[in-house]
């Protein structure tokens, strides 16, 4: 379960900035990557793709109009999809591994260099 800062206004109530639970959605997701790498290696298919079905779960329902985490779920579906086929190619292992490392390491840039898709 993700806990995110809230900062308290009496006149507006509570509120979670926008940015810290963007990247504290994206860190979620860099670990999911981590862990279904992880798994994958281990031949353990089931949890690598229960690993991201969970963090896919808890994104569908924070996402909220989000550009950046519409992304990233679409691209951590693409990763699903591919594991439960069993046709996870080399290339998309390294795919996944640079993706995570980019989001441990908090480098937005990086990281969009990093995507499927470029705008």
């Amino acid at each position: 379960m993700t806990r995110l800062p809230i900062t308290l206004s009496p006149e507006e109530g509570g509120k979670v900035e926008a940015e810290v639970r963007r990247e504290v959605l994206l860190l979620e997701a860099a670990r999911a990557r981590d862990e279904a790498l992880e798994a994958e290696t281990r031949g353990d298919y089931e949890g690598g793709k229960r690993a991201l079905r969970r963090v896919m779960e808890h994104l569908e329902e924070k996402a909220e109009d989000d550009d950046t985490l519409d992304e990233e779920l679409r691209d951590l579906s693409i990763m699903e999809e591919r594991m439960r086929h069993g046709e996870l190619s080399a290339s998309d292992v390294k795919y996944m591994k640079s993706r995570a490392r980019h989001s441990h390491r908090s480098r937005m840039s990086a990281k969009d260099a990093i995507r499927r898709t470029k705008e």
